[in-house]
């Protein structure tokens, strides 16, 4: 009747799990842009993924590329998880900028 228990490593407790290993998933949203975790304190929090930054920072870029395309997407670039997209965000709104001001200028006059 001698029962052995399996331990596993903290390294092998699976994607419930947070960054900090504290975390646990708690619920999961029907939507697979965003998730739910319990963080520190008993406090929930909600995960929003890389494709919904973009999906944000391309709109916020499209509408209002100089002043608030360009903070959106220069945050995004100092974030290491999505620096690619913060890269692509700021070469389009200068691009997209510079467009929109030549326009401006060409039919103000």
């Amino acid at each position: 009747m001698d029962e052995k228990k399996e331990v596993r490593p903290k390294s092998d407790l699976g994607p419930t799990q947070g960054r900090t290993g504290s975390e646990k998933e708690i619920k999961s949203n029907e939507d697979p842009l965003t998730r739910m975790v319990s963080g520190p304190e008993g406090k929930d929090l909600i995960l929003i993924s890389k494709n919904t930054w973009l999906i944000i920072g391309l709109l916020i870029t499209i509408f209002n590329p100089l002043p608030a395309g360009l903070i959106f997407s220069l945050t995004l670039w100092k974030e290491k998880k999505t620096a690619e997209e913060g890269k692509r965000l700021v070469i389009l709104s200068l691009f997209w900028g510079a467009i929109s001001l030549s326009l401006a200028l060409k039919y103000y006059r």
